[in-house]
């Protein structure tokens, strides 16, 4: 699998990636690539971020 590292979601998602210590302002930029996402595997990178970013909701 090649990475592209001048793909504009790769870059968002490498952003993200080195503000993960402010997970608000990283959350913002994968959420960004999310959007920007036009292709199957720039989908796929995205969610993975921003699955990592979201809320766990626990129900007992």
């Amino acid at each position: 699998m090649h990475f592209d590292p001048n793909n504009h979601v790769i870059k968002l998602c490498t952003q993200g990636m080195d503000i993960e210590g402010r997970p608000e302002e990283a959350s913002k930029l994968f959420m960004q690539a999310w959007h920007e996402a036009t292709k199957d595997f720039e989908r796929f990178i995205a969610s993975h971020y921003v699955a990592r970013h979201q809320k766990v909701l626990r129900i007992n």
